[in-house]
């Protein structure tokens, strides 16, 4: 729990950078560049990234000590509860402006937040009970989980990119209407990798971990059993997204456009991988393989965006949707490389410990 404390001192020193610079930006009269109409609406639009970013850390929390139950209900609140409220206030007409929307947004973090942090002072509590002497700061111990896990931020920024790569790209080079009408058509599909993340990846996580560090045969068998979990639920929810795909354009009065099923297609099989790709994601870094995760990451993202250049210009969104899956594809493959790997040099070290156990 030390650890967690002294992670939050580095957010918040991270968080007055954040509020400096926006200050800076409200100064110098850039505000409307961030699509902020007023200070006011700028303040609040950095008071959402903050209270998001800290209430997913603390939500990831909750998921590490094992409290699944609590975590999704946390989670529910964090992406589910407050926008039911937020998408009901403007249908009615009781919210009337952008800034009352993200005042639900903040007040649902902060939620979470004062909620997480009592999970973990009751957990905090129960432990302080068992020890026999107060927990101590371990210098060293935390300082090797940061050195290991910078591979993985490294890699988190380089998937996230390879996540939105091909949008970017897009932007200039599709008509407004083309551009718009596939990045409806990406939210739409991301449902399925969304829905896979909160039911099943941030579950299983914390089991992957655990079993990494006690039992490292179980890594595989887990790995197998949710993976199988995940592929039956995220098909079948692609199936029902294109089927009702026709009510949705409707619903948002607009129309498919040529090759717009073509593209949805490809869109559900990439976001299935992706959703798969949690899960590889969960159990590398349970494995701690986060170097070899990061060069394929950075390999994978210098080959992933030239593609997306020359598939946009020649078949337009199609193209795009095409470059996304092949990144999918690719990101999984590595991915599960890696684990495989990895692994396998788990599972001889635990052989080998445990024959010098029985030599001794």
């Amino acid at each position: 729990m030390l650890e967690v404390r002294m992670l939050g001192g580095v957010y918040a020193s991270f968080y007055l950078l954040v509020g400096a610079a926006s200050v800076i930006v409200w100064h110098e009269g850039g505000q409307a560049m961030l699509g902020a109409a007023s200070p006011a609406a700028l303040s609040l639009m950095v008071a959402v990234a903050i209270t998001e970013h800290y209430a997913f850390e603390a939500n990831s929390y909750v998921f590490s000590l094992h409290r699944a139950n609590t975590g999704s209900l946390m989670l529910f609140v964090r992406t589910g509860l407050w926008p039911s409220f937020a998408i009901a206030g403007l249908l009615f007409h009781w919210i009337a402006s952008i800034e009352a929307v993200f005042v639900l947004w903040i007040g649902a973090n902060l939620v979470v937040i004062g909620w997480a942090w009592k999970a973990i002072r009751a957990m905090e509590l129960r432990q302080s009970g068992v020890q026999s002497a107060p927990a101590r700061f371990d210098w060293r111990r935390t300082a090797g989980v940061w050195k290991e896990g910078v591979a993985f931020y490294i890699a988190t920024v380089l998937l996230s990119g390879m996540q939105y790569a091909e949008r970017f790209v897009a932007a200039p080079l599709l008509s407004h209407d083309e551009f718009g009408r596939y990045v409806f058509l990406w939210a739409i599909a991301n449902a399925v990798q969304t829905v896979s993340y909160t039911v099943f990846v941030v579950t299983a996580g914390p089991s992957l971990v655990r079993a990494a560090c006690s039992e490292p045969r179980r890594v595989t068998p887990i790995l197998r059993r949710v993976i199988v979990k995940i592929l039956a639920v995220t098909v079948a929810i692609s199936l029902a997204v294109f089927s009702v795909h026709d009510l949705i354009f409707r619903f948002a009065h607009k129309s498919l456009g040529t090759g717009g099923r073509t593209t949805l297609v490809i869109l559900l099989a990439s976001f299935v991988l992706r959703s798969g790709s949690d899960l590889l994601w969960s159990a590398a870094i349970a494995l701690k393989a986060g170097r070899q995760v990061a060069f394929g990451m950075f390999t994978l993202g210098v080959i992933s965006v030239p593609l997306a250049w020359i598939a946009i210009p020649r078949f337009g969104q199609q193209g795009a949707a095409v470059s996304h899956l092949f990144a999918s594809v690719m990101i999984a493959a590595w991915l599960a490389w890696v684990i495989s790997k990895a692994n396998k040099g788990l599972h001889l070290a635990g052989l080998t410990d445990q024959a010098m156990h029985r030599a001794g």
